[in-house]
């Protein structure tokens, strides 16, 4: 009888890395190649009693596995080599505090701990090591890498950089002080944002920075800053000057009336007492509910002047102006106003022309001049035309109008007020019908002969006419059509004279025809008797 006996098998050699710093707990037998039969024993052996490997009790080595043969076959073994793997370092956490003026530092040293060399830094320096050059290169946190061998992670570390800041003793400054105002701080003249705790010389007798202009001096006063950790040292200088309060009696406001919309100027004089120079003036205005407005001026020999905007005179009538206070420029010290000065001032009106309405049409075969379009303002103040909105050129009476071209009227108060704004008139002229008959004047005498404005063909050919006659005030007289008699130079509109009998001279005319396409036209006509 013939028997096969299975030989055993004890897998394939294997092995295994493990990071020194692993606490893991490794069946071998997992890590025998090929397919080994389970039940076999370890050599040597293990702590656990069993193929389990503990990192913590058992030594790196070569394990050998080995499977019992059955008969007639031998035992059947194969070994896992297990490796420990040194971790890497990168040490520990560290900082450095560097000044601005220190020459490059190894950032390596300021690393706690034993840390492997031939790491990495980031973010990258500028020296493309681990040389920190303050010059250069951003204070912060930088992290340094040393690679690990595989299972090993990578190790890492941080250096954090710390700039050590330099004294700030702020900037140079002056100090005005009022001999009246008390003790003051010099720290507070100092710009800059400077650092406190600093010290000033010469001493002051409060032995701080406080300056008593009762007892301390003028002078240039140094505050110094330092040193710090670098040995750095920083100061500023403020130069400091004790004033007197000045008494501002006496000063006196002229000022003159003034047109409504205009700016108005103001001297003031009488204030010998000051010194040249700039100042701000205080000042309230009754006709702007006694808001306070600022001024800068410049003294002169005691005199000064400033303009008061027209956005402030807003109101006709009188205005008083008061003088609350003057504040010298780069000066704590303000004149002691013991006089409150105030000056009354008129603010009159002025008054923008108004035309009659059509009073911008014109015949253009009647040649239209300036002297017409004066004609047609109501009232009878003078009136000057001008070629522009403001400033620009006069016209003469005797100028002709030109069609589409734009006039500008001002006219002038009683008081002196020129128009703001002026009038604006386009100068509309147009080809006026020939199919009637218009008279230059007629002579209403009653001889029978040329008694009545008779417009030959009106009633005719434009039955739906109006006629309106005005003096040259632009006060309507009379208003017709094809019901009413013509014009006897008699007045049925307003206030007349002796039966409403009109004296003789110019007035003048609009003539609707209202047909849907005649534009009305307007012009003059000489009653004479």
């Amino acid at each position: 009888t013939v028997s096969l006996v299975p030989e055993v098998n004890a897998g394939t050699n294997g092995s295994i890395d493990i990071c020194a710093n692993d606490t893991t707990v490794i069946d071998l037998f997992t890590i025998l190649g090929g397919a080994p039969d389970s039940g076999g024993t370890w050599s040597p052996s293990l702590a656990s009693g069993t193929g389990l490997f503990d990192p913590a009790v058992d030594a790196p080595g070569v394990y050998t596995y080995t499977v019992t043969g059955i008969d007639p076959c031998p035992d059947a073994s194969a070994t896992v080599t297990v490796a420990i793997v040194p971790e890497p370092n990168a040490g520990t956490n560290g900082s450095i505090d560097i000044c601005n003026n220190d020459a490059t530092q190894d950032l390596f040293t300021a690393l706690g701990g034993s840390p492997d060399s031939g790491g990495t830094w980031s973010p990258a320096l500028a020296s493309g090591t681990g040389l920190f050059d303050p010059a250069v290169d951003t204070p912060g946190v930088y992290t340094y890498t040393v690679t690990g061998t595989p299972p090993c992670p990578d190790a890492s570390a941080t250096v954090t950089v710390a700039l050590i800041p330099e004294p700030n003793a702020g900037d140079d400054g002056n100090a005005i002080i009022c001999s009246e105002n008390g003790v003051q701080n010099l720290f507070d003249f100092i710009s800059g944002n400077p650092d406190t705790g600093g010290i000033w010389s010469p001493s002051l007798a409060s032995g701080t920075g406080i300056f008593d202009p009762n007892i301390d001096a003028s002078g240039i006063y140094t505050y110094s800053v330092g040193p710090n950790q670098c040995n750095q040292r920083d100061s500023s200088e403020i130069t400091v000057s004790i004033e007197n309060n000045a008494d501002a009696t006496g000063l006196e406001i002229q000022i003159g009336n003034i047109c409504l919309g205009l700016p108005n100027p103001v001297q003031l004089t009488g204030a010998d007492f000051l010194q040249d120079g700039n100042y701000t003036i205080v000042y309230s205005l009754t006709n702007a509910n006694n808001s306070q407005n600022t001024a800068d001026i410049i003294f002169t020999s005691g005199s000064s002047d400033f303009t008061i905007p027209e956005s402030l005179l807003t109101n006709v009538g009188t205005t008083t102006i008061t003088i609350v206070s003057l504040i010298p420029e780069n000066s704590m010290c303000s004149p002691d106003v013991t006089v409150i000065s105030a000056q009354d001032f008129i603010v009159f009106d002025n008054v923008t022309p108004e035309i009659i309405e059509e009073g911008h049409v014109f015949c253009q075969q009647d040649e239209p001049t300036i002297a017409d379009l004066t004609s047609n303002i109501n009232g009878n103040a003078p009136i000057t035309w001008y070629d522009a909105p403001s400033n620009g050129n006069v016209y003469d009476d005797s100028t002709v109008l030109i069609n589409g071209e734009t006039y500008y009227a001002s006219t002038l108060t009683a008081e002196g007020c020129e128009s703001i704004p002026r009038l604006e008139v386009t100068v509309l002229l147009e080809d006026c019908p020939n199919d009637i008959i218009i008279p230059d004047g007629f002579s209403p005498n009653g001889d029978n002969i040329n008694d009545d404005f008779h417009i030959v063909n009106l009633r005719e050919f434009y039955p739906n006419f109006t006629l309106e006659i005005y003096n040259r005030y632009g006060n309507i007289l009379y208003k017709g059509n094809i019901d009413t008699p013509n014009w006897d130079g008699h007045s049925d509109k307003g206030i007349t004279l002796g039966n409403s009998i009109l004296p003789v001279g110019v007035y003048f005319y609009i003539l609707k025809f209202n047909d849907g396409n005649r534009s009305p036209i307007q012009g003059r006509v000489y009653l004479s008797r």
